[in-house]
């Protein structure tokens, strides 16, 4: 970023500098155009109220007038598609590195443990501070086993309300029960819980499936 900045600003510079070095060379030759009717002589004089000089002078300084003019607006339109495409990288870039910690960073944990075969209740407030009103639904990922990605239950997950509509600043209480399979693998689960209508945020559930105890019978 710093070497686009510092290239930048050498053109920057390239360009005033050759705005004043033409100028320069326009003011000498203005100076030479004009200085032919006010010196005296007669051959001078001659020359100068020759039409064809006079015409041939007039188109030769238009002409550097307008090549000076153009060579400006294309250095000037450069540098702007220039800067306006570094601000678009660089937007970009923001925005890439803000949706992957996003994504990366759940709102909020809720954690409980269960025997297989258990059941798990939960339960947390969402708040709207959207100027309107927002249409939620919730949808959960599948149970991955924290060990082994490649182990997923689906474990019957019930939200209750599962759709609402929430007003501006107000709250609700979403219920969540969590129905563990008698045949699930002990161990970590995660399952990420995305609100729409308020994405790309979302929450993540973590549990802990623990194996029934073996009981022994009594003697």
């Amino acid at each position: 970023m710093a070497n686009e900045k510092s290239s930048l600003a050498k053109d920057i510079e390239d360009l005033v500098n050759k705005s004043m070095e033409v100028n320069k060379f326009f003011l000498n030759e203005s100076s030479k155009f004009v200085r032919q009717f006010t010196t005296p002589g007669e051959k001078k004089a001659s020359t100068l109220f020759n039409a064809d000089f006079l015409t041939e002078a007039f188109n030769a300084y238009t002409k550097l007038n307008i090549q000076h003019l153009k060579n400006v607006m294309d250095l000037g339109v450069s540098l702007v598609k220039r800067a306006g495409t570094q601000q678009a990288s660089t937007d970009n870039a923001t925005d890439a590195a803000t949706t992957e910690k996003t994504q990366a960073d759940p709102s909020f944990i809720l954690r409980s443990e269960a025997e297989q075969g258990g059941k798990i209740l939960l339960n947390f407030l969402l708040d709207n501070i959207k100027p309107e009103a927002v249409v939620c639904t919730l949808v959960n990922t599948p149970y991955t086993l924290e060990t082994n990605n490649a182990v997923e239950e689906n474990f019957p997950t019930t939200f209750t309300p599962q759709s609402f509509t929430l007003n501006t600043g107000a709250q609700q209480k979403v219920d969540i029960d969590i129905n563990v399979s008698a045949d699930a693998k002990p161990g970590i689960y995660t399952s990420n819980v995305q609100v729409q209508g308020f994405e790309p945020a979302y929450f993540s559930m973590i549990i802990t499936v623990k194996d029934i105890p073996i009981q022994t019978p009594a003697k």
